[in-house]
């Protein structure tokens, strides 16, 4: 007697031995045997579902410091067996989030937060990844040291001292004028004051 099958609706073809399917998605086999008085069986047939490939994680935040709240996204596509899940934990608060679908986080707080997820697809395949998200609600603080407290007969140095408690602080803007009004637009934070009058800093 002999058996035959098919791939996907190719050609038949003898059986001999088993056979490998390699490639990704939905197979349907299809197979039937003659018996040696010429008797053919019905064709029967079976799925064979493959999927090898890695699902695709895509976590969409904001880089660097933010000084506003953040809306995280984590998404996950995949194209054979689908999105099984979703995980993720935000570090700092020891929260976790689960999905199928997409997961949304909402952070509002000062500091800097760790988020790392993993997707799983129906095959079990699974993917990481990992971001960072820093934010600073509180503006910087600048001080001055030399400001002399009564009127004096030399040019007056100021020493502008901003600090920043998370983000840290990129520059410092000053201006000099005698009616309060100018906006500050030079950078630095030595201030020389050589004008006689009322100066404003």
């Amino acid at each position: 007697r002999q058996t035959y099958y098919s791939i996907d609706g190719e050609e038949y073809h003898l059986y001999t031995g088993p056979f490998t399917i390699t490639s990704d998605g939905i197979h349907t086999i299809s197979f039937y045997s003659i018996d040696l008085a010429g008797n053919k069986e019905s064709v029967k047939s079976l799925e064979v579902k493959i999927d090898k490939t890695k699902p695709v994680l895509n976590i969409d935040a904001p880089s660097g410091w933010q000084a506003t709240p953040v809306i995280v996204k984590i998404t996950a596509f995949d194209q054979t067996s689908g999105v099984k899940e979703i995980h993720c934990e935000l570090k700092e608060k020891g929260q976790v989030f689960t999905s199928s679908q997409a997961i949304e986080m909402n952070i509002g707080e000062e500091g800097v937060y760790t988020i790392e997820c993993f997707v799983v697809d129906h095959a079990s395949n699974n993917a990481e990844g990992q971001v960072t998200v820093m934010i600073d609600l509180a503006s910087p603080y600048t001080s001055a040291t030399g400001v002399p407290s009564d009127w004096v007969n030399h040019d007056v140095k100021i020493n502008l001292v901003p600090s920043d408690a998370l983000s840290g602080v990129v520059a410092t803007y000053y201006c000099i004028d005698q009616i309060d009004q100018c906006v500050p637009n030079i950078e630095g934070t030595t201030v020389v004051v050589t004008e006689e009058g009322l100066n404003y800093v």
